[in-house]
């Protein structure tokens, strides 16, 4: 049996791998992640709450961005503010 539409309540390092995947993608100008396609498509739906939402924005995402290799990513001498997703 096949699905035409999914949706899931996320938790933050979901949405964290999603928003990285992305962003990596667009800043290395590498083929964009499956799963953007997906969103846009509205063949998946994500639910989260508030908290998450703050969650990410203030902690995870800053926190993941600070402990990434940002030149072998291609980004170096870009602050984590800079990088288009904060």
């Amino acid at each position: 049996m096949a699905y035409e539409f999914y949706y899931v309540f996320t938790d933050t390092s979901v949405l964290v791998k999603i928003v990285y995947s992305i962003t990596l993608s667009y800043i290395r100008r590498i083929k964009l992640p499956e799963i953007l396609g997906i969103l846009e498509s509205n063949r998946l739906v994500i639910f989260t709450d508030r908290a998450v939402i703050n969650e990410l924005i203030n902690r995870a995402l800053p926190n993941l961005l600070s402990r990434v290799d940002r030149g072998r990513h291609g980004w170096s001498g870009r602050g984590i503010d800079e990088m288009g997703i904060l």
